[in-house]
Formats: C-alpha cells, structure tokens, sequence
C-alpha cells in the first residue's frame, strides 16, 4: 500500500487550529501545539497566539452593572464616518484604493480630520498589504505625507504609529477550509496575541487589509469564504477594539454602471451584509464632474466620488464624498464648488496649516507668545511677515488661538502666550487666559482699594 504523502507546514497549521479548539473545550490550553505542529518554535521568545474560544457555552444572566454599561455603538473613531467595526471598501481597479486607505492611516494615526470629519480616536494604524510591498508602500506613504504639509509633531507621529506590514508573499490567511468548511484561521488570534504585546497605547485604533481576497481562501466558496473573513474580523474587533478595513474590487457590473449600492462588491453577499460600514468609491471623467458638481475638472486631475453606501451608526441618509485627486493629493471639492481658488480660500488654508504647526509646537512643550510664533511662520511657512501677522489676528479672533497665561510665569521673562485650539476643542481648565488673569487683577485691586477707604472711615 502506497504511504500517505507527509503533511505540509500550512496542513500542519490547520490540524492544529483544530486540535486548539478541542484542547480548550476540555480546558486545557494547546497553544504550544499550535506553534510544534506547524513547525515553529513555541519557546520563550516567540508571542502565542491569542486564547481560541470555545465554541460555545451556555449564556450567563445579564447583571444590572451589565445593562446600565452596555452601549449602542462601539467606540466611535472618526466622527459620523468611522466605529469600531468591520469597514468595507470597494472600488473598481485603478480608482486609487490604496492611496485613500494611506490618507485615511495617516489622519487616524496623527489625529488630522478625515477630509473635515475629526478624528476621535487617533492612534495606532497597521497596515497588511498582500499587493503591494513594503517598499513601494512606504514610499506612497513619504509622498502622501508631503502632498498633506504634515507639520513635524504630525511626521513623527504618522511614522511611529502607522506600522506596514507586507503580506506578499501570500502565506497571511485569515481563513482556512477544515473538514470541507470555511472558517477563521489561527492568524487573527496570532495578530491579536502580537497587538496586545505592544502594550496599550502600541495596539492599533484600525487594522488595514488590503486587497481582501488574498486573505482569503479563494473565490471557488464566495459567501463561505468571505463570510470566514468576517469571523476573522471580528476576533480583531473583539479582542483590539479596533476598526478593521478590507479593500476589495467591485464587480464588473457596477463599475460600468458606477452603481454605489451596499452590494457592488465583486463577489457575494456575505461582506456587505457582516460588515457595518460599506463605502463604494467610483471615478468619474470630466462630463459627469461637471453634471454632478457644477464644475470643470482642472487640467492634470482625475475625480473620485466616495459613497457611504451603509453606515449601521449613523443616520440611514446616503453621504457622497466628492475628490479630485493631483498625483497623491487628495482634495474634497463640496458641489456646486468652482475650479479657481479664491484668494480667500487660499488665506483659510494657509490659516490651517499655520494653526497645526502652532499645535505640534505645544504638544512638543513649545508655548510661543504672538512676537516668536510671527516669526517661526515666516521660517517654516515662507510667509510675509504682514501674512504672518493676518493669520495670526485671524485665528486669535476665531477663537482658534487664544492669549493664556503661562502657567510657569514668573515676574521676569515670558507671561503670556497664544494656546492654539483645534475645532470643538476647549480649553482645559488648568490653562488660565490673559483676560480672565486681568479680570482677576483688576478685581483684586479694586478690592483692596475698597478695603483701604473703608479703613480710612
């Protein structure tokens, strides 16, 4: 009798998974077996993959303590577009998925709005690409990060926090067949056991996959296969309270149609339906830029219409985002916007940009009164120094810098400063402004002189 071929490391892999899940339900952790028989290292370096659940036990009653803290939504991560949940983002091939997905790492990992949109939870993003290396990667990121004038505090942020991994070799699967059934593989406990060893502020706010159908096992089982995917998801969501991301195509249908419904992903139904976010991004050429928004589009740009096809958090009201797109710049153009920019809409974005700047100086222990904030403009955004001083004036007057005292004033040297706020943002209640300081002063004073007639009587 012929022997059986041996057992490759990836079937290796799969008994293990299986054998994981038996070793828990009888309370016993397998977790070194997941390593020995797919022929790694189980030792004291090497980080063992997060605890599989059982497959199920019997549900305990819900406590008071339970119900009063339960929440409607997950954690929200940018305001009214992004929750801690499963994200689907399709668009046909060329549209320039993986340029947005890098602007929407980067905003998320400095805490920049998403395109207006503020961010709640800035942090940690990974990035797993199983198309593009890392080199190439890394590379768009360096060119998105330029066309975005991030201000320094902001670089070293999106550097130390957007972390690419490069899954091109094809070996990340996020779901495997055992016994002719699809399901989550060992990877996404592997990537929570990994995340979770970074600490609390190393575990990632989003988990970016891209392209989905690499971490799959194929298209042979559509909704099978990308419903395994979900499961896979939601182990990340589970255990990270993050956001998890899959770029998929659309299908050739809807990208001749430009059809942004919830399901115009190439494939099954399984992806729109287990996930709670869809977005559907289509180009457009010149013709349809002018019908839709009223405006030519410039020489040298292509245009891209984002649709919020399904939000589970959010109003059911369907939300387009409307962008034209210069090289690996992206900007949102509101419709009925036309092409020239205004001298106004110039000075706002100068305006922007100079008020990120002041705001890495202060998070970088940096407080600048009105005479050294002119000046550093003038050196880091080449302004005039009547520039300098409009902008300045502009945002002091908008409520965006404010005239503090500074809380190590002494009676030489500095007293005051401009506290730089984004929007929405308050002041905290330790920082003290120059008027409430003179308020303070005069009132003391007035008090005092009050004291001293009143002596006198």
């Amino acid at each position: 009798m012929k022997p059986n071929p041996p057992r490759t490391a990836a079937q290796r892999v799969d008994d293990a998974v299986a054998a994981q899940a038996r070793q828990i339900g009888n309370g016993h952790d397998g977790t070194a077996d997941l390593y020995r028989f797919g022929g790694l290292d189980p030792g004291p370096g090497t980080v063992p993959p997060a605890a599989m659940p059982a497959p199920w036990t019997w549900p305990q009653a819900a406590t008071l303590d339970e119900l009063s803290a339960a929440r409607l939504t997950p954690p929200e991560i940018i305001q009214g577009l992004l929750w801690a949940d499963l994200l689907l983002l399709a668009a046909p091939g060329g549209t320039g998925k993986t340029t947005l997905l890098l602007w929407l790492a980067i905003c998320i990992s400095t805490g920049r709005p998403f395109f207006g949109h503020p961010i709640l939870r800035p942090g940690v993003v990974l990035l797993v690409s199983a198309e593009d290396g890392r080199e190439l990667l890394l590379a768009r990121q360096l060119r998105v990060m330029r066309a975005m004038a991030l201000t320094p505090r902001e670089i070293e942020l999106c550097v130390q926090r957007l972390r690419i991994s490069d899954a091109t070799t094809g070996t990340l699967r996020l779901a495997t067949i055992e016994r002719d059934m699809v399901v989550p593989s060992v990877a996404p406990y592997q990537i929570v056991a990994e995340a979770q060893a970074q600490g609390k502020d190393g575990q990632p706010i989003a988990v970016l996959l891209d392209p989905a159908i690499s971490f799959g096992v194929g298209e042979g089982r559509t909704n099978d296969a990308e419903q395994a995917l979900v499961a896979s998801a939601r182990v990340l969501i589970h255990n990270l309270q993050c956001a998890v991301v899959y770029a998929t195509h659309t299908g050739q249908g809807p990208a001749r149609e430009r059809n942004f419904g919830q399901y115009s992903n190439r494939g099954g139904s399984s992806f729109a339906d287990g996930a709670r976010h869809v977005w559907v991004a289509h180009p457009a050429d010149a013709e349809t830029w002018r019908k839709t928004l009223g405006r030519d589009l410039p020489p040298g740009r292509s245009a891209l219409e984002l649709a919020i096809a399904k939000c589970s958090f959010a109003p059911p009201a369907p939300q387009h985002l409307f962008f034209e797109r210069e090289g690996y710049a992206l900007e949102r153009i509101e419709p009925g916007r036309r092409a020239q920019v205004s001298a106004a809409e110039h000075f706002d974005a100068r305006a922007e940009q100079a008020l990120n700047y002041a705001r890495s100086l202060l998070d970088g222990g940096r407080m600048n009164s009105v005479h050294t904030l002119k000046a550093l403009l003038r050196e880091h955004m080449g302004v005039s120094d009547r520039d300098a001083k409009a902008i300045i004036d502009d945002l002091t007057d908008r409520g965006l810098l404010i005239p503090c005292r500074r809380p190590d004033a002494g009676e030489r040297g500095a007293r005051e400063y401009l506290h730089p706020l984004r929007r929405g943002e308050s002041l905290p209640e330790t920082i003290v402004t120059v008027a409430a300081w003179n308020a303070q002063k005069s009132a003391a004073m007035t008090s005092g002189k009050r004291r001293a007639g009143d002596g006198g009587v």
